[in-house]
């Protein structure tokens, strides 16, 4: 039987497949691992003009308000992946600069800071679906049967209409406590040079909240910020969660984590910004968002990766969706201990 996927000690997503040999020594790494910023910069413009366009049409239009809120949390989903990249150091070669872009134009318009994800993100990627993972940790304090593999379509459309009925607005403020402190994870007080950061990030809420008295605009930032913010981005976040290490055997780490090419329309509201490609992610976390799918196409050419990977091509829709998947026995050994 395969090990549970959450249990002491070194994470199974640590072992490599015996026969599975990764990209590390391939001439094409060094320029999958470069460094650039202009994509970085082309895909958060595109948000931000995307929720600007959201904005402005649901104001001309009242009755595609509904329509406008998910484009706005679609885009706040993509802002969140565009700080993972700053999380991961992967924005531009200067730390300080990739820090800056990350928390001002991702993670503080989200309530977060990019330290404090990253404190908790790289003990995930470090005990992948352990107790040692502290993003596998939080979802079971909130509701460990909410996580609990296999689960019916039914169950889970249960769980993401609770989810948008206000539950997860629990969730997400938890969620937005975590990850807004500099030393989320870590226990500790913030470390040392994180000061001018929490002075830049008061300067920013600061500016924010005179900005929206001056101009009377509160009512408006509750509906066209917080509200997706709180009510549809943690439904969609929880699909990806899903989909990204939920349902699998854990033996070995092409088994830890799923990728899923799904359609356009799909991916950009559950998988923005090359986060769907989430396999290669874990395989290779050096690797920015702009070049995962490059990464992916390598790899369906290394031995074992394609026989022993996890995939799925839809999220939602199909024989081959992560919810087919979802339900599936043959995929889980254990979920927890």
């Amino acid at each position: 039987m395969a090990p549970s996927p959450v249990a002491t000690g070194p994470s199974a997503s640590w072992r490599p497949h015996p026969a599975f040999r990764r990209l590390d020594h391939t001439d094409v790494l060094s320029d999958l691992r470069r460094r650039r910023v202009l994509p970085w910069l082309a895909a958060n413009i595109a948000s931000w003009a995307i929720i600007a366009a959201a904005i402005a049409m649901a104001a001309a239009w009242p009755w595609s308000l509904p329509l406008a809120l998910l484009a706005i949390a679609s885009r706040q989903h993509a802002l969140a992946v565009l700080m993972h990249d700053g999380a991961h150091g992967l924005i531009c070669d200067s730390s300080t600069g990739n820090l800056l872009l990350a928390n001002v134009l991702a993670a503080w318009p989200l309530g977060i800071t990019t330290q404090g994800f990253r404190r908790s993100h790289i003990a995930h990627h470090a005990h992948t679906q352990t107790t040692r993972d502290p993003d596998l940790m939080r979802k079971l304090q909130l509701g460990a049967d909410d996580w609990q593999c296999p689960m019916s379509r039914a169950k889970v459309m249960r769980i993401l209409l609770r989810d948008l009925c206000g539950r997860g607005l629990w969730n997400m403020g938890r969620r937005l406590l975590w990850y807004g402190s500099a030393a989320a994870g870590a226990g500790k007080q913030p470390a040392r040079g994180q000061s001018p950061w929490a002075i830049g990030r008061l300067l920013f809420f600061v500016a924010l909240v005179r900005t929206l008295t001056l101009g009377g605009w509160w009512v408006e930032f509750a509906i066209y910020w917080l509200a997706p913010l709180l009510l549809l981005l943690p439904a969609i976040l929880r699909v990806r969660s899903l989909a990204e290490h939920f349902a699998l055997p854990h033996t070995f780490d092409l088994t830890s984590s799923r990728d899923t090419h799904a359609p356009w329309l799909e991916r950009q509201v559950f998988g923005p910004c090359g986060i769907n490609w989430h396999l290669v992610h874990h395989l290779h976390p050096d690797i920015p968002f702009h070049a995962l799918q490059r990464a992916h196409r390598l790899l369906r050419g290394v031995p074992n990766y394609a026989a022993h990977g996890s995939f799925c091509t839809s999220y939602l829709f199909g024989r081959s969706s992560v919810l087919s998947a979802l339900s599936e026995k043959k995929n889980v050994a254990s979920n927890f201990p």
